[in-house]
């Protein structure tokens, strides 16, 4: 028996997640610029900003959904778009591989599974595009900004001892 050469599936799979997580980094930024625009969030020292930032961060697709679907008043069709959108990351993330995992087998399952990420991938991007337009984000911008955060060696550097720091524990237990 023969095992497919599975990587286009992978890849897809791979192109796909990172629209899903564009649209919910490309939430948690629009809710935190609508809050701090508000005043709510706009005088805080830097422990309480960092402490908002993990809060951001620990948010899950629905908390957000519902906390942008607030903030922005979105309508009932926005707001559906969005709950397919949650209910499509659920899959992703819980089931996809589950279900699909017998296609890996054949050339046409790797294929097919391909196909079908991406055609989710363009639902996501146009969920993105939707978020982006009923909240007025500035992607471009926010954009901008990681792209400088890739070429600040800082991030590198912490990076590298976070990395280090769990590895390291791996190791030390014998674990790797």
């Amino acid at each position: 028996m023969t095992v497919q050469d599975p990587s286009s599936a992978f890849q897809a799979f791979g192109r796909l997640y990172a629209h899903v997580i564009t649209l919910e980094q490309f939430m948690r930024v629009a809710l935190a610029e609508h809050e701090v625009r508000s005043g709510r969030y706009a005088k805080l020292n830097e422990a309480k900003q960092d402490a908002y930032s993990r809060k951001m961060m620990g948010l899950n697709f629905g908390q957000l959904l519902d906390r942008v679907a607030g903030a922005f008043k979105l309508g009932e069709i926005e707001r559906t778009v969005l709950n397919d959108a949650k209910g499509f990351r659920h899959h992703l993330a819980h089931e996809f591989w589950v279900n699909n995992l017998v296609g890996l087998h054949t050339e046409q399952g790797v294929s097919l599974l391909a196909e079908e990420c991406e055609a989710l991938e363009l639902q996501f991007k146009l969920v993105t595009e939707l978020v982006i337009a009923a909240t007025g984000l500035n992607a471009k911008q926010y954009v901008e900004w990681t792209q400088s955060r890739a070429r600040d060696p800082a991030w590198f550097q912490e990076k590298r001892r976070l990395l280090d720091d769990v590895w390291g524990a791996h190791r030390h237990a014998g674990h790797v």
